[in-house]
């Protein structure tokens, strides 16, 4: 029988959406041959034998990325099967990789029940100020919320050495955020960040101590913390999508792109497919944070108290 190789330095979305199930299929009809990806991507691809990591930048080009060879080749919806609607896919080629039986572990807060709080910082959105992510101030409220509800929380926000980039990463430098960022004052502390907010909670970790406690590259410790959790809270794109395969209850917060459709959150379409009906959108779109001023987390907050 014919093996497939799979060649891919596409956004993280393609790999985590298109790529890993679509390689776990092959691998379930015994065609999987080569993988080549981008550096760090090794753990997506645990159940392929053959892994080279070789890509140390990604590409939006989907024409000749890697993409266009995947029978799921656009984000957004197959032309295939989708007649123009958004979100809907084929799935004739696709099985989800069982992340959560093979990273479940003992070693990450093995004895408490704990929600991951996944934020992300300096994605372009199209050029304009930044809104798509957890400020200081909503962390702050979130990590109260939870762990007044029982709950341990793992928070995730990775830096730009922790992931290959792609042109978006590299347009965000220049790019400022709207609202309040994520550094704040903080009365009686002083300026911080967000990393150094989970320092003043002993029930809030965060992932960057927990890389310094394990002998872990990110990719694979990332992996093992989001299959022991309860639950997610999380930023729309490719990180959500990755969260949505472990079929938890998601918050997910979107403020730009097709993400703030309604359509993108219908039953049949692929934020509640690949999750099983677990996807939790809060949509807060970045028009109307422009023009109130700041960003509405009312709703988000809400959410979080249900989980």
């Amino acid at each position: 029988m014919n093996k497939i190789n799979i060649d891919l330095f596409s956004e993280f979305c393609y790999e985590v959406f298109s790529a890993a199930p679509y390689a776990y299929w092959l691998k379930e009809q015994g065609k999987l041959g080569k993988i080549t990806t981008c550096k760090g991507m090794k753990p997506y691809y645990y159940f392929c034998d053959d892994v080279e990591e070789k890509y140390e930048k990604r590409s939006l080009d989907n024409l000749n990325n890697g993409v266009q060879n995947l029978p799921n080749n656009w984000i957004h919806h197959n032309p295939d099967v989708s007649e123009g609607k958004n979100g809907i896919h084929d799935y004739s080629q696709w099985i989800r990789p069982p992340y959560e039986e093979y990273y479940k572990n003992d070693e990450i807060l093995p004895d408490d029940e704990y929600v991951v709080v996944y934020n992300q910082f300096g994605k372009d959105e199209m050029g304009k100020p930044l809104t798509r992510y957890f400020d200081l101030e909503c962390l702050y409220n979130i990590f109260n919320t939870l762990t007044e509800s029982g709950y341990k929380v793992i928070y995730i926000r990775p830096g730009d050495t922790d992931f290959t980039l792609d042109q978006n990463d590299f347009n965000q430098q220049n790019i400022p955020a709207f609202g309040k960022g994520i550094y704040s004052e903080v009365d009686g502390i002083g300026h911080i960040n967000d990393h150094e907010l989970t320092d003043y909670y002993d029930d809030v970790h965060s992932f960057n101590n927990l890389l310094e406690q394990h002998d872990y590259t990110f990719n694979e410790l990332q992996l093992r913390v989001l299959a022991n959790a309860k639950s997610y809270v999380t930023i729309s794109g490719g990180s959500a999508i990755l969260q949505l395969l472990y079929q938890r209850p998601t918050v997910i917060y979107a403020t730009c792109n097709r993400e703030v459709l309604p359509e993108y959150w219908e039953e049949k379409a692929y934020y509640q497919v690949i999750s099983n009906n677990n996807a939790i959108p809060v949509i807060d779109k970045n028009v109307d944070i422009y023009k109130r001023g700041y960003q509405d987390y009312s709703e988000l907050y809400e959410k979080v108290k249900q989980l």
